[in-house]
């Protein structure tokens, strides 16, 4: 199918905007000037041009002309898809991909929502609320699910509700640089090894280099290491779901919080981002990084190959890395849900990521195209599918918010770990009751 011509003005509109041609609260280029360089008529510029203005993305001023609103981040598009491809190589394929077969929506990147999104797994989970129940559309589709990993569906249900389908996934793993270890005097790790070993690697290899050179340490990687020691945020079904000061979570957040002093670092202000940082380990330049199988479509297009990995140190679980088909409710053609959930799941759609060597294709017979049955750095993705989680539960973008700050806080001040939790989920479960007393309840389920 072809896009019409309103569609190709207001993806062109969209894009010029995205990529900062375009900028917020400035004027953009005139409708003939468009007409003229996407080889489109007058009248179909000005048409995809009043389209935008209705989503909220322009602003019209009549004869002073039309300007790019200051708040279209915030908007949501009729039509639109919210990706979160742009960065890697393969991201104008997949696009082309996408027109193909849905020529009238508006792929998006720099957007925060779409009407249809590709989502992480925490987004996913803490507004789930504002997603369409898809459990209708899958069971209709594919009724016969034996071609479908089921274990990451579990993360995304809602009662009987799924409000988020895994189109990849992955288990992360402990990544390492073989040829940094053996300059360092370390040798490499095992697949049965224990916290204390990574902790003593760690003491020898600050010897020879830098923290930054040793291991991606940031405020945000907790999620790992709580995972990794059996902890978890919430547990729906319990009486009391608040867990983030069980024993177990604890541990977690103790051992990330002791790998920092381990590591001595002091400015963690500078500390860069996971992007920066996998691109880091696949240059070569970083001893270990927990990553999912995500990185793989980085390092097969790379020169490094004395990579290896193992399982996260004396892990009980490990963390999953989920892209999640979502929809909102605020789309009536059911139709046009139903028609996205079968693209993104269908083999044409499937085999394409499994191409790109891009996690794990949510569909079994597209995975087994991907994996390297014969390199244990591949297989080891599978192995680790039984342990792995995404026990966060966070069914509220403002609780997920107030303890992705509370626990970044943590590990900005060194303060007593211990004692900020038990603080944390008191407070937690106050907002939790709060909640429920006021008709506004956080009702969590456990995943079926």
């Amino acid at each position: 199918m072809k896009k019409d011509k309103i569609s190709i003005v207001r993806s062109y509109i969209l894009e010029q905007i995205e990529n900062g041609s375009f900028r917020k609260g400035e004027k953009i280029t005139g409708a003939r000037e468009i007409a003229s360089l996407i080889d489109v008529s007058f009248l179909k510029v000005q048409q995809g041009t009043e389209t935008l203005v209705r989503d909220g993305i322009l602003e019209s001023a009549g004869r002073v002309g039309t300007f790019v609103s200051k708040e279209w981040q915030n908007t949501i598009p009729r039509d639109s898809i919210k990706t979160i491809y742009s960065k890697y190589p393969w991201y104008s394929e997949f696009k082309e991909l996408l027109e193909s077969e849905m020529p009238k929506c508006l792929i998006c990147n720099e957007l925060t929502h779409g009407v249809f999104e590709i989502n992480t797994t925490i987004n996913a989970q803490s507004r789930q609320n504002e997603y369409m129940d898809l459990s209708r559309i899958f069971d209709t589709i594919y009724p016969d699910k034996s071609d479908f990993f089921m274990q990451p569906f579990r993360s995304f249900y809602s009662g009987n509700k799924l409000f988020g389908i895994p189109f990849i996934f992955s288990p992360r793993v402990m990544f390492y640089n073989r040829e940094l270890l053996s300059e360092g005097g370390c040798e490499e790790p095992s697949d049965a090894w224990t916290w204390d070993d990574f902790i003593n690697s760690i003491r020898i290899l600050k010897k020879t280099f830098p923290p930054e050179k040793i291991f991606n340490w940031t405020v945000q990687g907790w999620g790992n290491f709580i995972f990794m020691s059996g902890g978890s945020l919430m547990r729906p079904l319990e009486k009391d779901p608040v867990r983030i000061d069980s024993p177990e979570t604890i541990d977690g957040l103790m051992k990330y919080a002791a790998l920092k002093k381990e590591m001595e670092i002091k400015d963690i202000a500078k500390i860069s981002d996971f992007a920066y940082d996998r691109e880091r380990f696949v240059k070569g330049e970083m001893v270990f990084h927990i990553a999912p199988r995500q990185i793989m479509t980085f390092l097969k297009n790379s020169d490094f190959r004395k990579w290896g990995n193992v399982p996260m140190p004396g892990r009980k679980f490990t963390s999953q890395a989920t892209d999640v088909i979502c929809v909102r409710k605020s789309l009536a053609d059911f139709q046009t849900a139903s028609d996205f959930v079968r693209l993104m799941l269908s083999q044409e759609m499937q085999d394409f990521m499994a191409s790109r060597f891009y996690a794990i294709p949510v569909r079994k017979s597209s995975a087994f195209k991907s994996i390297d049955f014969d390199h244990p750095g591949d297989t080891i993705f599978l192995d680790e599918i039984p342990y792995m989680t995404a026990d966060y539960n966070l069914a509220s973008p403002e609780i997920s918010e107030m303890l992705r700050c509370g626990l970044e806080g943590i590990f900005e001040t060194d303060c007593d770990i211990e004692k900020a939790v038990r603080e944390a989920a008191a407070a937690l479960r106050t907002v939790l009751r709060f909640k429920n007393n006021n008709g506004n309840s956080l009702k969590y389920q456990e995943a079926v």
